[in-house]
């Protein structure tokens, strides 16, 4: 009985590490053509998900397109609240 006792807690403890919380990710967005920006944006997501999933979700990127043999690339740096 004395070993069951600190397990469950060590259970509930646990469960509450992975529990999902609302986080807010906002990114502010830029696309650009030969280090020209064309166009400039914010977007913004609410959403519930455990500490690693939401930084996966909320994640900075870039990415490249061909466009006529023409690259764009597509900026987004993100921050993330909760």
């Amino acid at each position: 009985m004395k070993l069951i006792m600190p397990l469950a807690l060590l259970a509930v403890l646990s469960l509450g590490t992975s529990c999902k919380k609302t986080w807010t990710c906002t990114c502010q967005t830029a696309t650009s053509f030969q280090d020209s920006v064309l166009t400039t944006g914010t977007n913004t997501q609410t959403f519930k998900a455990s500490r690693s999933d939401a930084h996966s979700r909320c994640a900075n990127t870039v990415t490249t397109h061909n466009v006529l043999g023409f690259t764009v690339k597509e900026t987004s740096n993100c921050t993330l609240d909760y």
